[in-house]
């Protein structure tokens, strides 16, 4: 039995019974029927003790963070029919190791546990659409966060993802980009833009200079006189260097050497200047060779003035296990 309304064993019904009565404190709103509290036991194997401390722990955070009144001031639109499950579509086009670095991944990780205590069973299933390949070396970093039963609704699919949402989106929902046949209602757009948020990188006008960076905590700090130098060893090809970084009395330079084996030490990244005085440097290095990485802050350009460097960086090997996870649908 599925465990929803309607597809019940007695065993579930007397499971949904012995919960409902545990619950009568907080199972007050004409909402809290069994579509909402069966999510709660589906997400917990239909263990009425698990799924207790979870939808307690869930009222708690609601309570905390004020979500009773948004929920009370909220008009949900009339959609005609009830919806339990959302279906998305996730495009990855663009993602690269720019994108790894650890505060980033910290933040992902701590909105899905989130999500995942709060918000059970809202997710009929997840597509992922152009993931380039760095994506299994990105997924294995979150993946130790995603709860069994999330995960079994991701699916990654091939080239020919067009014909696969098809069988699980109808055409008219789904954009001319992703295959079906909707198109943008204010521009005919076939990303449809005005609907689905594109994301991109977010445009310089926004940046700000004086704020709270989430990965301060991670920083080390050095005085740079004229050089400083970062050396990892990388024995895994396909592994990323991924690193941030401020100064506090104006810009520093940056360059990356490879040694490999005996011979001598080559440029892999040429020098450039950054105004890290103003805003957070971050980036990341694919290292295509097995060796000795090196990354140089160069400060002789001010040697007069030394730079107080705030810095972040390590290695990511690939994720051999990820080829565990299933592609195919």
């Amino acid at each position: 039995m599925s465990g929803r309304v309607g597809d019940l064993s007695p065993k579930q019904e007397e499971k949904l019974a012995e919960f409902k009565e545990k619950l009568v404190d907080i199972l007050i709103k004409p909402e809290h029927d069994d579509y909402y509290c069966l999510k709660w036991l589906r997400a917990r194997g239909f263990d009425v003790a698990k799924a207790e401390t979870m939808i307690r722990k869930h009222m708690e955070t609601r309570k905390k963070m004020g979500l009773d009144t948004i929920i009370t001031d909220y008009k949900a639109p009339e959609h005609g029919k009830r919806i339990d499950e959302l279906t998305y579509v996730m495009d990855l086009e663009g993602l690269g190791t720019r994108h790894l670095w650890k505060p980033a991944v910290d933040y992902v990780n701590k909105f899905g546990t989130i999500i995942q205590a709060n918000y059970p069973e809202c997710l009929k299933a997840l597509y992922i659409v152009r993931a380039p390949k760095i994506f299994p070396l990105v997924y294995a970093l979150i993946k130790p966060f995603i709860d069994e039963n999330v995960r079994k609704k991701i699916h990654v699919l091939d080239d020919n993802f067009q014909s696969t949402l098809l069988k699980y989106i109808p055409a008219e929902s789904l954009p001319v980009h992703w295959g079906g046949t909707m198109t943008d209602p204010e521009t005919g757009d076939p990303k449809c833009a005005s609907i689905i948020n594109p994301g991109g990188k977010v445009p310089e006008k926004y940046y700000m200079l004086e704020v709270e960076m989430p990965y301060e905590k991670y920083l080390k700090v050095e005085l740079v006189k004229k050089k400083f130098d970062l050396t990892f060893e990388v024995t895994k090809l396909g592994s990323v260097i991924r690193y941030v970084f401020k100064t506090d009395e104006g810009d520093i330079g940056l360059a990356v050497f490879l040694q490999t084996g005996s011979k001598e030490l080559k440029p892999f990244q040429p020098l450039e200047k950054y105004n890290s005085h103003l805003v957070y440097e971050d980036g990341s290095i694919d290292c295509q060779e097995i060796g000795t990485y090196i990354l140089r802050f160069d400060n002789s350009h001010s040697w007069t003035k030394n730079k107080t460097l705030h810095y972040f960086a390590e290695v990511v090997e690939p994720d051999e296990l990820i080829e565990e996870m299933n592609t195919d649908l």
